[in-house]
């Protein structure tokens, strides 16, 4: 029960993490022709592909998070059935009850393997996205012209809106 509880966390924590920093950085005004950039076309069109690639992580790591928050779900539930008490019912034999427990145990054994496979997958994706992030704001936050704006995107075949 406790890796349950710290699988939520650790997802529900991180939950919906794409941002799209595409689109944030693109709204970004450009500088004044007068004004110093300090990011030139080579630095922005590295930041638009960083932007596009974090984009792409952060939402399959929101598409993981809900995969992770099901299965926790179903372990969570298998956990609670196996938690009470079976009364016999005299439509089925011991021989019956017992194969039944057998595969509801059985079951919850590979949901549980199935939790613990995608949590630990997901925190290293996590922490590469993470940082990703922490590079991204590192070397991404500075001003830029609008052409050497417009340069880069052409380069990387983005249309203008």
């Amino acid at each position: 029960m406790l890796f349950f509880a710290l699988a939520c966390a650790t997802v529900t924590d991180a939950a919906w993490v794409n941002r799209n920093l595409l689109h944030e950085f693109l709204a970004r005004p450009p500088v004044a022709p007068v004004g110093q950039p300090t990011l030139d076309a080579a630095r922005i069109e590295a930041c638009l592909h960083s932007a596009q690639d974090l984009d792409r992580l952060g939402g399959l790591l929101d598409q993981q998070t809900i995969v992770i928050q099901d299965t926790a779900s179903r372990v969570a539930y298998s956990r609670s059935l196996e938690d009470r008490p079976q009364l016999p019912r005299p439509d089925r034999s011991e021989k019956q009850m017992r194969a039944q427990y057998d595969e509801g145990t059985a079951e919850l054994a590979e949901l549980q393997k199935l939790l613990d496979r995608d949590t630990k997958v997901y925190r290293v994706q996590f922490a590469r996205f993470s940082d990703g992030i922490k590079a991204y704001e590192r070397d991404c936050t500075g001003s830029f012209r609008k052409d050497d704006l417009d340069a880069a995107r052409a380069r990387l075949n983005m249309r203008h809106d």
